[in-house]
């Protein structure tokens, strides 16, 4: 964990994509997440979860990924 070290030092940064993109860019960087739809489906319990476990490890944000531009 770690992505931005001179942002977030030690703890680390973590990003939360949601996928299946309705747009058809012929570049998108993440488009095994965004058009294949890969993933997980979870509640919003699991989602409150994760994110209050990932708050008890110190990580230092949580950044949502949204799945279109829009």
């Amino acid at each position: 964990m770690g992505e931005e070290p001179s942002i977030s030092v030690n703890s680390g940064s973590v990003a939360i994509f949601f996928s299946n993109c309705t747009l058809n860019y012929v570049f998108c960087q993440n488009y095994p997440i965004r058009q294949l739809g890969n993933g997980k489906e979870v509640s919003f319990e699991d989602l409150v979860d994760m994110m209050l476990n990932l708050q008890n490890r110190g990580v230092h944000n949580i950044n949502f990924v949204t799945p279109t531009q829009i």
